[in-house]
């Protein structure tokens, strides 16, 4: 799991989240290089340095990698399906929002499956039947276009399959929904 810090020191007060690097010589680290604006990865999908900036959004708390692990009752895999292939790990990303935790699970990149144009948990996550979520999905193409999808109130169901339905958004409209969150 990576650590990443927030910084909205910037022109457009946009949260860039840089992830930590390891300091020369204690345990603090700090910020990555580089920086980017809008709603972009940065570094390739598979490693360590890909992710996306939340504009506007700054109440996220990011749920601990185990916090379901005790959960006693049944659990299952979800896999969220795009619209096509161009909506792969290196354009799209999708977030699980736990309302009632005000926190936010971010399906990884490495679970995107081409053949099925579809991300999943991957085979060491797995969620609680019967618990409500909300999914988001951003997306900037490299024609410049936004899109986005918001589904709330959503259950989870034994091996569940969400199609995403993305729309093109502006920056503006993704940024306000976002802040809304």
């Amino acid at each position: 799991m990576d650590l990443y810090f927030g910084d909205r020191n910037n022109n457009d007060s946009a949260v860039l989240w840089n992830p930590l690097v390891p300091s020369s010589g204690g345990g603090t680290g700090t910020a990555a290089t580089g920086t980017v604006t809008g709603i972009t990865p940065g570094g390739s999908a598979l490693d360590s340095s890909h992710y996306y900036i939340f504009d506007s959004c700054t109440d996220f708390l990011f749920l601990n990698c185990d916090k379901f692990s005790n959960y006693t009752g049944a659990k299952t895999n979800i896999h969220f399906v795009m619209p096509d292939t161009s909506f792969n790990p290196f354009y799209a990303q999708i977030f699980i929002v736990f309302p009632d935790l005000n926190s936010v699970v971010r399906v990884g990149p490495i679970t995107y499956e081409n053949a099925t144009k579809s991300f999943n948990l991957g085979p060491y996550v797995s969620l609680p039947i019967g618990y409500v979520m909300n999914v988001i999905t951003v997306s900037k193409k490299e024609n410049g276009k936004y899109y986005f999808s918001e589904q709330n109130g959503l259950t989870i169901t034994d091996a569940m399959s969400i199609d995403i339905p993305m729309t093109e958004r502006s920056l503006e409209y993704i940024k306000t929904r976002l802040g809304a969150l």
